[in-house]
């Protein structure tokens, strides 16, 4: 047998410092990137791929070198480590919507890493390390304000890389999240409608004889965030896509107009 594979390759088209693929863009504006991306959800990676793939080479080398941190350079650890993180990712996958996992099988094929490193890098958070942040909802004389710190303690790398993207999945409210390259979770966030949320965790310790994993029975919550702001309109209906869901020691502070 002769088997041909033919790599397709997919390049952007650039104009006055704007990228543009099939229905995305890209600018970047005082250090940060903004990104839209539209379509359904393979699609939608498709474009994040394409037009950030420098930004997520450059930040996969850093998360490259903490992940040695953590383990170590012995080929032995490494390949440990690798093991357990190949069982984290399948534990993960079990609680993420299909929509999700073909956003990132399309971020892979949009850029030049596979989907192992594309995995490594979006679960990176829940795989990783603990984090504690505050936010804060006020209101002035006009409008909401919904504020919040991020505190990640040891991995300020991805700080480095900010990115502001605009989601338009077809058939759902369009959502702008705060995040970094390459994370496609939310851990600050709003709809075109008016609703704002974000998390934090406090850090609440597990009651002995439990473990974390006993309370986290649906998807991880930062993509939980997402899901619920790109299908809420209000408060009431937040409550109800909450209902019945199961995590383990985050806040979930909500605005609405």
């Amino acid at each position: 047998f002769t088997v041909i594979l033919v790599a397709q390759e997919y390049k952007y088209e650039e104009n006055n410092g704007i990228r543009t693929f099939h229905e995305g863009s890209m600018f970047m504006k005082e250090g940060v990137s903004f990104l839209t991306v539209k379509g359904e959800s393979y699609e939608m990676g498709l474009q994040y791929g394409v037009l950030m793939n420098d930004q997520i080479l450059d930040l996969d080398v850093k998360v490259d070198s903490i992940v040695d941190s953590f383990v170590g350079k012995f080929f032995l650890k490494k390949w440990i480590a690798n093991r357990v993180l190949k069982s984290k990712i399948r534990k993960i996958e079990k609680r993420m919507p299909q929509e999700f996992i073909e956003e990132l099988e399309g971020i892979a094929d949009g850029c030049d890493l596979n989907l192992r490193e594309i995995k490594t890098i979006a679960y990176f958070p829940q795989i990783f390390f603990d984090i504690s942040c505050t936010s804060f909802v006020l209101r002035n004389e006009n409008e909401i304000v919904h504020g919040r710190n991020l505190d990640w303690p040891d991995i300020e790398i991805f700080t480095h890389y900010p990115l502001i993207v605009n989601y338009h999945r077809k058939g759902k409210i369009p959502t702008s999240i705060l995040t970094f390259v390459s994370y496609p979770g939310a851990y600050t966030g709003m709809n075109h409608n008016g609703l704002s949320m974000s998390i934090n965790m406090n850090g609440c310790p597990v009651p002995e004889g439990k473990e974390s994993n006993d309370y986290n029975t649906d998807i991880p919550i930062p993509y939980k965030l997402r899901q619920v702001l790109e299908n809420a309109d209000e408060l009431s209906e937040v409550d109800e896509l909450f209902k019945d869901y199961s995590t383990h020691a985050w806040f979930i502070t909500v605005g609405s107009k």
